[in-house]
């Protein structure tokens, strides 16, 4: 058993390649090796270097792997816009180069970015699943015999994959050669799932976990007021896993039991942090599982 404990730039509010309200690729890094984490996903294509000897050089110099990459596919389409293809093979071209192993891929979202909660599209369409299944299967087994990177699909909130039975869904009709589950545990839990006994009946399927919490009373105010999952976030619904809804140290406990053999990567959804806050959240959260032997 081998937990690898990582982190992600999501955790200091990186959402796109160039924002100067975000922090610099180089301090990320800086921070990420500071507060005691040697993984980190790669964040948005173009936030980190994407020359190869420059990119290799920094991480090497910090003692610093990558784990994975995420980007958003329309997968309940008929057919996967060519630029969102073009977006897969930067990915996995780059991913393989830097010796990475695996590929989130994140259905659009439905949600709107605004206050409200938006109606989500008509799920029981089985044409959209067929479509579904169909891109994800696709997808998987190009990116594993074209370049060995694993594809795995990512359920958020907001998104056509959100809830246990989607999840199941899609795990039931896809092949376990060519696609696994990233668990994300407070997204699972945001959309009324239990990520642990998830991962107990599931965990053949899953080698690959975001860590992060869910505050109990905002998630309330947020399903009491009808809100989005961006709205949640602006709000700081998400928590460090010492405090929420998620038992971290029974989840701990139940990865032991299945000898759990991959990645935990902390994924801190944020809004528009202070400069000094990501780093205090992301060597909190390091510490915590430290003492919990999360590792």
């Amino acid at each position: 058993m081998e937990i690898k404990i990582g982190n992600s730039p999501e955790s200091w509010g990186i959402m796109q390649a160039e924002d100067p309200n975000q922090i610099s690729w180089d301090a990320y890094l800086d921070e990420l090796q500071k507060a005691g984490y040697g993984w980190s996903e790669l964040g948005p294509y173009g936030y980190l270097p994407t020359t190869i000897p420059v990119l290799k050089n920094e991480l090497s110099k910090r003692n610093i792997n990558i784990t994975a990459a995420g980007i958003l596919v329309p997968l309940q389409k008929k057919v996967i816009p060519d630029n969102v293809l073009g977006d897969i093979n930067k990915y996995c071209i780059l991913l393989n180069e830097i010796g990475s192993t695996f590929l989130n891929l994140v259905a659009s979202f439905y949600d709107s970015p605004n206050s409200k909660f938006t109606d989500p599209p008509n799920k029981s369409n089985q044409a959209l699943w067929n479509n579904i299944f169909h891109n994800l299967n696709t997808i998987g087994e190009y990116t594993l015999t074209k370049f060995n990177i694993h594809s795995q699909f990512h359920p958020c909130a907001g998104t056509f994959i959100e809830s246990e039975n989607e999840i199941l869904n899609v795990l039931t009709n896809t092949n376990p050669q060519f696609i696994s589950l990233c668990l994300d545990t407070a997204h699972h839990a945001y959309c009324g799932g239990n990520p642990i006994s998830f991962l107990k009946s599931h965990h053949s399927r899953i080698k690959y976990i975001h860590i992060k919490n869910i505050d109990l009373e905002i998630f309330h105010e947020v399903k009491k007021n009808n809100l989005s999952w961006f709205e949640a976030v602006r709000r700081n619904i998400i928590s460090e896993p010492n405090s929420g809804i998620i038992d971290y140290r029974k989840l701990l406990k139940e990865l032991k039991k299945i000898s759990f053999d991959g990645f935990a990567i902390v994924e801190h959804d944020i809004y528009n942090p202070t400069q000094t806050l990501p780093f205090k959240i992301a060597k909190k959260t390091r510490d915590y599982l430290k003492q919990i032997n999360f590792e």
